[in-house]
């Protein structure tokens, strides 16, 4: 599995739609200011993809932003989980 040095890094659990736990890790990468109107981080979340991946916004704020938007999108229906099963929420950017 590919490794990111991530400013953000989290893990739990989720419960899909069907009631199954899995392990859940996601990464996101400091922003790559890309030009004066575009930047990206890096995403890696093997839940989702087996590879990172870019996530683009026009400044460096709203490529995590959205990197942390396009990860709760995904997991719509489906529940966070801590060790003990409780439900958590995303980090906040």
């Amino acid at each position: 599995m590919e490794q990111l040095d991530g400013i953000i890094k989290f893990s739990a659990n989720v419960r899909d739609k069907d009631g199954h736990i899995h392990p859940f890790y996601f990464s996101v990468s400091k922003p790559v200011v890309e030009d004066e109107s575009a930047s990206y981080c890096m995403l890696l979340c093997p839940y989702l993809r087996d590879q990172a991946f870019k996530i683009y916004g026009v400044d460096e704020d709203q490529a995590i932003e959205l990197s942390i938007g396009f990860i709760a999108d995904m997991l719509e229906g489906q529940a966070l989980l801590d060790d003990d099963g409780n439900k958590i929420s995303l980090p906040k950017q």
